[in-house]
């Protein structure tokens, strides 16, 4: 598991970023299976929005296969990353009263002034583990998919 935490005044994030075995058919707790986000805003368990988004974002810049970026989507469906997300930032907007969702953008998170990186030992985690194996042979079958479909 590699961490970061960035702050800026009373604006703050942390996370901590896994790498699964393998990858998970679907989250399941009580099967043992980890969610790929466990997040919280302001204290308030809050599991979806803009900062799980976020997330997969900047570890998708991280990951390339051949000279092409993974696409957030493809690591979020691969279930094999799971994050564990703290956010504290001023008045945090969410998509109902039950705090399910964050809608604040992350250009709005103050403890994002002055850029974002993630530490080395990211770098190492997705090296040791067999996500980018993974993830290229994702790639491989989606392109021999696509070629098949233009026959």
């Amino acid at each position: 598991m590699a961490t970061l935490e960035h702050q800026v005044g009373t604006s703050s994030v942390r996370v901590a970023l896994g790498i699964k075995a393998r990858p998970a058919e679907r989250s399941d707790p009580e099967r043992g299976q980890v969610p790929d986000v466990i997040g919280f805003v302001n204290g308030l368990p809050c599991h979806e929005g803009t900062h799980a988004n976020w997330a997969f974002l900047q570890l998708a810049h991280k990951i390339k296969i051949g000279d092409k970026t993974v696409h957030p989507a493809t690591l979020r469906a691969r279930r094999q990353v799971f994050f564990v997300i703290d956010l504290s930032i001023p008045n945090p907007d969410f998509s109902s009263q039950t705090k399910e969702s964050l809608k604040t953008p992350s250009q709005k998170w103050p403890c994002l002034v002055g850029g974002w990186d993630w530490p080395d030992a990211v770098d190492k985690l997705i090296k040791r583990s067999k996500l980018v194996e993974s993830l290229q042979r994702v790639a491989q079958a989606e392109a021999a998919s696509e070629q098949l479909s233009q026959l």
